[in-house]
């Protein structure tokens, strides 16, 4: 959704403007864990605490490794813009 609006003062045109993009705020799935299907869960296998090496248990990796957040489209995007014009 886009909305603009255009002022001019003597040789000039200032517009003023709003860009929404993904109104709605729906976050489409793009991709999948293959093991699971899931785009949040990448599977057992994979969250079990010897191949998770989680840090509290001296390991390297938290949980959060295996988020994945371009599994799903963009969220909301508001821009706001001003142009000038000059003659």
């Amino acid at each position: 959704m886009s909305f603009s609006k255009f002022v001019k003062f003597k040789n000039t045109k200032l517009t003023l403007g709003l860009n929404v993009y993904n109104l709605l705020d729906e976050r489409n799935i793009n991709s999948v864990h293959p093991l699971t299907g899931d785009p949040t869960n990448p599977g057992t296998f994979y969250l079990n605490d010897e191949t998770l090496n989680i840090p509290a248990n001296g390991g390297d990796y938290a949980s959060d490794y295996y988020d994945r957040p371009w599994f799903f489209s963009s969220p909301r995007e508001i821009n706001f813009f001003v142009r000038f014009d000059f003659n």
